[in-house]
């Protein structure tokens, strides 16, 4: 069996620390089930979870609130100009990768997740 989970960061709160909990027993008690895991924003327990699982994986999401306002015009300037190349976003990549694998179930630790 293989397992995808998603959470919203990989900090040491709530929901991730019973994420990691949860993945641990599973190694211990459950090993033929495969885990994945999919951490929206990177954080502490980064290194844990990638001793826990099989595949780690993080997706930095950036939003345009993170974005300085210079970025942001030269970014309207270039794709006003022509100059703005599409590039596979990350997320983009991360999702083709994700389509490609077979996954039995998908879990969402938290509605951030989703």
């Amino acid at each position: 069996m293989k397992v995808l989970f998603i959470s919203h960061e990989s900090s040491r709160t709530g929901a991730p620390l019973v994420l990691l909990s949860f993945l641990k027993w599973l190694k211990q008690n459950q090993s033929d089930i495969a885990c994945d895991l999919v951490s929206l924003k990177t954080g502490e327990l980064r290194e844990e979870f990638e001793n826990v699982v099989d595949s780690y994986q993080e997706l930095l999401v950036e939003t345009p609130e993170e974005l300085t306002l210079i970025q942001q015009i030269k970014k309207r300037l270039k794709k006003r100009i022509g100059l703005h190349k599409p590039i596979k976003s990350k997320k983009n990549l991360l999702i083709e990768s994700l389509k490609t694998t077979s996954f039995d179930i998908i879990y969402a630790n938290t509605a951030l997740a989703l």
